[in-house]
């Protein structure tokens, strides 16, 4: 399952959390338990796994995210950006549609390709 949107983020730190925490009450939505998320920028994991960064202008959603992994018993973890070409493409294929939120019950053809590539940990540069 995996989905996208359209969302618009005043920087890329903020849209990862977003995701994180939109993911997050997907899953909780859902009855899913025991899932393992991913996500490169590793201040954002950190920020998440601890909770509590009153100070931070996401500190709400960071502390959400926190509790809902909890409820959820989900764990997350950093992984390199060129190492997750799935949720590459998929950020990638959101910002070109025009309809917001989109949930993938079944994997697009066209990223086969990705997931074989994340699965055998093959990098690949992203412009």
């Amino acid at each position: 399952m995996g989905y996208y949107d359209k969302e618009v983020f005043t920087s890329s730190l903020e849209a990862e959390i977003w995701s994180v925490h939109k993911g997050l009450e997907i899953i909780l939505e859902r009855k899913l338990e025991n899932v393992k998320i991913e996500s490169d920028p590793l201040n954002a994991v950190n920020m998440i796994n601890e909770g509590n960064p009153n100070l931070h202008p996401q500190s709400v959603m960071i502390n959400e995210a926190h509790l809902l992994m909890d409820r959820t018993n989900t764990t997350i973890g950093h992984t390199y950006r060129t190492a997750n070409q799935c949720a590459d493409y998929l950020a990638r294929w959101g910002v070109e549609q025009d309809v917001n939120l989109v949930f993938l019950m079944e994997m697009p053809i066209a990223m086969r390709e990705f997931v074989f590539r994340d699965s055998l940990n093959i990098r690949q540069v992203l412009d």
